[in-house]
């Protein structure tokens, strides 16, 4: 399911996935983060509608080691990564990086995993 990076030196633990029988990839794997996120705008190219969303009002810090994000509100949404099919609930917010979805330790610990790059 993981490749080894073909360089020596510690990387980003990317790996693919699907949503709604969509292919999903440069999903991160981030043993620092609390949450699970995604961006508001691949909720919405996911088929999101907004009535799905539960409302809130949270802040987000630390992420990649920069300002505090606004957290709009938060979906459910079932992640197939191998043959494990799982409900997982994202922080929904209007972010933008090297990354579709952010998966912290809710997830990995879900998955029983030990994850290493």
């Amino acid at each position: 399911m993981f490749q080894k990076p073909k360089e020596p030196g510690l990387k980003a633990l990317y790996m693919r996935g699907h949503i709604n029988g969509k292919l999903i990839s440069r999903i991160l794997v981030d043993d620092g983060a609390i949450v699970n996120l995604i961006p508001y705008s691949l909720f919405k190219k996911l088929g999101g509608k907004d009535k799905q969303l539960i409302k809130m009002n949270m802040m987000v810090s630390s992420l990649g080691g920069g300002d505090p994000i606004s957290a709009r509100a938060v979906a459910s949404m079932e992640l197939t990564t191998g043959s494990k099919t799982l409900a997982i609930t994202f922080f929904v917010s209007e972010v933008q990086g090297n990354f579709n979805l952010i998966l912290g330790r809710d997830w990995i610990h879900a998955n029983q995993c030990v994850p290493s790059t």
